[in-house]
């Protein structure tokens, strides 16, 4: 029943009391209602006293009254906001101060933004009040609308926002034709180029030229449809540097599923790919190594043997025949001597060469490079026998070395040209200098290297069959090139070998010169 008793249902008790709230015509009453109705937000019309002279459907399915309940009308608004308590209180007196500014004068519109807990979940709903202008009956519309989804959507897109923004990969929208939409500060940071240089842009800025045919195909794709995951490619920052990136591409499809641009996400993996090909050459060196291991301990076993072997069998044949002759018993003497000599020299070679594969470092000093080859040559000279030594003048020349070692390295390359010089040929021991390195070198007359064999002589255990053409063994270990290439590299120089057969070799030492004082 309403406020005014059953009369109220009949159609004159009501044109009646459309009249004394100032409502237009039953006909015209009735259309705006069916308008009304037609609105999804919840809708209250208000007299100038704040009564409620009008409701949508949309409000009475909200408040859970049927079509036939008239109990709302003439209910006064600022009453029932009033009697609001509990979480509901702070948003009816918000509505009612609305109200009565609207009342006193104040178009509006205001509206309000709040959260609702019920039994079915969480919502959002928004209340706006404004002015009825130029209506002849009603004075103030009170809309209330659930934009939960509305909310939902703006928190989602904030969340994804979000993402693109903190996101360490590069985020960025292009349109069809390849011109950049949007620009996330990774990308910047990644590329180098702020949004205002870049959007608007071509992404083909970012492109190797090399790359433009192959991108102008993968645009087409994306304009199909396809979706393009994780591309192993290359780009280019605002400096040009090339970065190697994976990039995901993905169609961009608006309300209408059609296809208005495509997103990239590019995830820069330089420091990756440059970590994986450290990797891969160090494995290539590991394997290398190893390799070089295998054989020098293989060619170490084998040239071991030898001496070993001759010292054992004339061991056997002094303790198996007591009486042999006094020249045959110091034959074998010396025969086991002199190998354990050779075996000796072998060794330390080899210990050497261990020292230096195990990363031992030299300690380099100043020192005068022309003395130690005089020591060095001197040393030589009571192997020459019937060789020729010959020492060029040497210049007065500073380096940083290490005088042992130099003068190994020095001793060593005399000591090979005297093996391999036959009888009465020539040894000659020079220095000279440059602007900023020292070169010296040892030159001989004697058998030369095949051109074929020039580029192993450094090799460990490696020694030219020349050497051996006259039937005679020189002594040597085979490895003396091998620590004076070592040598050379510790002072951060250079050797180098030139030679012909038949005519000899030169064997050339570049070092650098300690760096002057100004």
């Amino acid at each position: 029943m309403g406020p005014y008793g059953e009369a109220y249902y009949s159609e004159q008790v009501m044109m009646d009391f459309s009249q004394s709230l100032s409502l237009p015509p039953l006909d015209l009453l009735s259309t705006t209602q069916a308008v009304l109705d037609s609105i999804p937000a919840h809708i209250a019309i208000l007299d100038d006293t704040a009564r409620i002279v009008m409701v949508n459907r949309a409000w009475r399915n909200f408040a859970k009254m049927s079509e036939a309940d008239k109990d709302y009308l003439g209910y006064n608004y600022l009453e029932a906001c009033e009697r609001a308590v509990g979480s509901e209180a702070a948003e009816a007196a918000r509505t009612a101060e609305y109200i009565r500014a609207v009342l006193a004068g104040n178009p509006g519109p205001f509206r309000m933004e709040y959260p609702c807990a019920t039994p079915q979940g969480d919502f959002w709903f928004a209340l706006t009040v404004s002015e009825l202008r130029g209506a002849r009956w009603g004075r103030v519309m009170v809309t209330h609308e659930d934009i939960t989804s509305y909310k939902q959507a703006i928190l989602a897109s904030a969340h994804l926002a979000a993402i693109v923004t903190s996101s360490a990969d590069a985020i960025l929208s292009i349109t069809p034709e390849g011109r950049i939409m949007s620009w996330n500060a990774s990308a910047q940071q990644m590329f180098g180029y702020r949004p205002e240089e870049i959007i608007g842009q071509s992404v083909f800025r970012l492109i190797p030229l090399e790359l433009h045919d192959e991108e102008r195909g993968i645009l087409a794709r994306l304009c199909r449809g396809e979706s393009l995951p994780h591309q192993d490619t290359v780009r280019l920052t605002k400096e040009g540097v090339r970065l190697n990136v994976l990039l995901t591409r993905s169609p961009i499809r608006d309300d209408q599923k059609q296809i208005i641009g495509s997103s990239k996400i590019a995830r820069d993996i330089t420091n990756l790919r440059q970590a994986e090909r450290a990797l891969k050459e160090s494995e290539q060196r590991y394997r290398a190594l190893s390799e070089a291991q295998k054989r020098f301990v293989s060619d170490a076993a084998h040239e071991l043997r030898a001496p070993l072997t001759a010292i054992q069998g004339n061991l056997e044949l002094l303790t198996r025949f007591k009486g042999m002759k006094k020249a045959d018993r110091e034959e074998a003497l010396q025969e086991v001597a002199k190998e354990a000599a050779r075996l000796g020299r072998l060794v330390n070679d080899m210990l050497a060469l261990a020292r230096g594969d195990a990363g031992e470092r030299l300690r380099l000093e100043p020192l005068s490079l022309h003395q130690v080859l005089r020591e060095a040559f001197a040393t030589a000279q009571g192997m020459a026998n019937e060789h020729t030594l010959h020492l060029i003048p040497l210049p007065n020349v500073e380096v940083r070395g290490d005088r042992d070692r130099l003068k190994q390295l020095a001793l060593q390359l005399l000591e090979n040209a005297l093996k391999y010089t036959p009888a009465g040929g020539t040894v000659t021991l020079g220095l000279r200098r440059d602007s900023d390195h020292a070169e010296f070198w040892v030159e001989d007359t004697g058998i030369g290297i095949a051109p074929e064999e020039l580029p192993r002589v450094f090799e460990r255990f490696y020694r030219s069959d020349k050497a051996r053409l006259r039937g005679e063994d020189p002594g040597g270990t085979g490895l003396g090139l091998s620590i004076a290439q070592w040598i050379v590299e510790q002072h951060g120089g250079t050797l180098h070998l030139e030679s012909q057969l038949g005519r000899g070799t030169v064997a050339v030492v570049r070092l650098p010169l300690t760096p002057s004082r100004d």
